[in-house]
């Protein structure tokens, strides 16, 4: 199984999205996306997001939260996934020091903005329920 590590960044009702590489060789080309990546040999999931958003965006988190971990396999995919959704939160004013050292730059989308044929499908399912859990919508039985 292949465990990934995703980090939502979530200011000013806007998410920090990755705008992914277009290259042939790689899933989800040109596509967005949260920023994260693999979790290492040893490594717990935190400790991954931590690693991956310093090296995707040269920031330290301050706070990290697990939002939701899904479990999936698709047609496509050859092994099984284990996604770890993290909130994060960051140093104020981080976006005005952003390196990105990964994917072909950034974007802050508000969730109106949000277009459902270039993003990654599984991030979709987070932000859902990120949005679910922040409206206080009722989803549980009584």
């Amino acid at each position: 199984m292949i465990k990934s590590v995703a980090g939502i960044v979530y200011i000013k009702n806007k998410y920090l999205f990755q705008i992914r590489d277009k290259i042939p060789n790689i899933w989800f080309s040109g596509f967005y996306g949260f920023f994260g990546g693999l979790v290492d040999k040893g490594e717990t999931p935190n400790q991954a997001i931590k690693r991956e958003i310093l090296e995707e965006l040269n920031v330290s988190i301050t706070k990290s939260e697990l939002l939701i971990n899904l479990n999936f396999h698709t047609k496509k995919l050859k092994e099984k996934r284990d996604r770890y959704y993290y909130i994060l939160n960051l140093k104020k004013n981080f976006e005005k020091k952003l390196i990105i050292s990964e994917g072909a730059g950034f974007k802050f989308f508000s969730i109106d903005q949000i277009k459902l044929n270039n993003m990654i499908p599984w991030d979709i399912t987070a932000i859902y329920y990120h949005q679910l859990l922040i409206k206080k919508k009722e989803f549980r039985p009584k």
